[in-house]
């Protein structure tokens, strides 16, 4: 099931950015007075094919790993005298600029498009707490401790753990220094902390697949409470708003599940509970209540989230801010990929596309619109690469027609070509490598 799943999420993830890539193409070329042959999703034959009243031919094709925009051509059999109009090679450059630039721009639209459904559909996100600290690593060196709340990185607010991965994931392959302000949960008057990590040996195959463990962080799950009912164990005990649960009874309790289990298993009974309040350890007795339904323990507590959600109009702005941070992100990781400041392991083929795109299906509309942006961001930003046979090879050659007037001669377009094929076929190979790999791992 898992396998048709993952097929299933890959299919959807990848019509979706195909067809809206294509049909940024397809209509920046109708406007500038271009026609277009063949709109396709896929490669291979055909298996579905519709020709519109404008002569367009609508194809799918059964190998889903792109698509394209086949327009007119002075070299093409459809050519006739008189159509030099409505070719792609003879229209003006600024046109064919426009018409290259269409489809990573619709990329773009898109992913803000998701982001801003991302935050219309809200969130509850966890605080970013730090748990345990790893001795001797980069975060243990710089002196930081358990039960601080990050609050921000590099001078950049961390104010959920999506932007606090981030911040972290944005210095990946950098050396010198990475500044951590902390705070104290509940207390937001109380003065911050700041720590300066030094970067210069961190692990840069750990860093890409685990940001925080790779610096020895690792983020607190412990039962952060976040609400208290009236007239329960809880505010019979002294519990208040933010009090972190480290023990039950003289147990660690490392995690929500793990002390909502030890709990349950404790209706009518006299506990110690163990808190550390805004840095301070501190021992309350309670004696917990049982659910009516089920008899199972009672506390009394809800758990400390914080709810991210945006209105139509609000979401706007803030979705668009998104975007682009996540647009710079991407930027500066593919240029530390290119420069090999990271390692290639973190590339990805249709196997790890795959797995993200059923994960993130199976864990809610949020999350999978929160990759299909990421990954439509990451398509616009890959095809403007100024390399021959990408959206940023024809914006390059028709720049330098622009400024020199005449057209680049057929060797150098040839040569360039070659240039683009080897970089495809190169990052192709890392790619099916690296799922190669996690499939037999």
């Amino acid at each position: 099931m898992t396998i048709i799943e993952s097929i299933v999420a890959f299919l959807a993830v990848i019509l979706v950015l195909v067809a809206v890539h294509e049909l940024g193409h397809y209509w920046a070329a109708r406007a500038c007075g271009v026609r277009v042959l063949r709109f396709a999703i896929g490669f291979g034959r055909p298996i579905f094919k519709h020709i519109d009243a404008s002569g367009t031919e609508w194809v799918i094709c059964p190998i889903p790993l792109g698509g394209y925009v086949r327009m007119l051509q002075t070299d093409d059999a459809a050519f006739k005298p008189g159509d030099e109009a409505q070719t792609f090679d003879r229209t003006s450059a600024p046109r064919r600029i426009i018409i290259a630039v269409a489809g990573p721009l619709a990329n773009l639209v898109l992913a803000a498009v998701a982001m801003w459904g991302v935050l219309l559909l809200g969130s509850m996100q966890p605080y970013a707490v730090t748990g345990e600290v790893t001795p001797k690593s980069i975060a243990d060196r710089a002196g930081v401790g358990s039960g601080e709340l990050i609050v921000g990185i590099d001078g950049r607010d961390t104010e959920t753990v999506r932007k606090v991965g981030t911040a972290l994931i944005r210095r990946i392959g950098d050396g010198g220094v990475l500044t951590l302000q902390t705070g104290m949960l509940g207390r937001p008057q109380a003065p911050l902390r700041e720590y300066r990590l030094d970067i210069d040996d961190w692990p840069q195959a750990e860093a890409q697949t685990s940001p925080f463990a790779s610096l020895g962080l690792r983020l607190s799950g412990q039962y952060i409470v976040g609400s208290i009912e009236q007239g329960s164990a809880a505010e019979a005990a002294g519990v208040r708003e933010f009090d972190r649960i480290i023990a039950i009874d003289g147990v660690p309790m490392g995690s929500v599940a793990e002390t909502i289990a030890a709990l349950q298993s404790r209706p009518h009974e006299n506990l110690v509970i163990r808190v550390d309040r805004a840095g301070q350890a501190l021992d309350l007795r309670a004696r917990l209540g049982a659910h009516e339904d089920d008899g199972r323990g009672f506390l009394g507590v809800g758990l400390a989230m914080q709810e991210v959600r945006y209105g139509p109009v609000e979401g706007i702005p803030a979705a668009l801010q998104e975007t682009y941070e996540l647009s710079g992100l991407l930027f500066a990781l593919i240029g530390k990929l290119i420069t090999r400041e990271v390692d290639t392991s973190g590339v990805g083929g249709p196997v790890a596309i795959a797995s993200v795109a059923r994960d993130a299906a199976l864990m809610g509309a949020s999350t999978f619109l929160q990759v299909l942006a990421l990954l439509s961001i990451n398509l616009c930003l890959i095809n403007l690469i100024p390399l021959p046979l990408l959206d940023g090879g024809h914006v390059l050659l028709a720049s330098i027609e622009g400024i020199t007037r005449r057209r680049l001669p057929q060797r150098v377009q040839l040569v360039g070509a070659a240039i683009g094929i080897a970089f495809i076929a190169l990052l192709m190979s890392i790619a099916l490598y690296n799922d190669f790999l996690s499939l037999i791992k």
